[in-house]
Order: C-alpha cells, then sequence, then structure tokens
C-alpha cells in the first residue's frame, strides 16, 4: 500500500523521512495543483 503526507515545508518532510525504519522505501516530492500529463494534453490539444 502507499500513504501520503502533507508538510509545510520540504525540511519537515526531510526530517520525517529521516526518522522512518530503514525497511521502509519512501522518497519526497514535490506536490503539484495540475498534472503534468493533463498539462501536456491540453498543449498538445492547443488549449
Amino acid at each position: 500500500g502507499g500513504c501520503f503526507a502533507r508538510f509545510a515545508a520540504r525540511a519537515d518532510a526531510e526530517a520525517a523521512l529521516a526518522r522512518l525504519p530503514p525497511r521502509m522505501r519512501a522518497w519526497v516530492a514535490d506536490g503539484v495543483d495540475v498534472s503534468p500529463l493533463h498539462r501536456a494534453l491540453s498543449a498538445a490539444r492547443g488549449r
């Protein structure tokens, strides 16, 4: 399964990541308001 968490600052997310057990795979990613795929499709359609 997956788990997502929102943090006010990237540093907060990285601090939480550092506290996870070594057996857990995790990463920090920037959130976006519009999917890059939706942007590309809109651009391809001329919108």
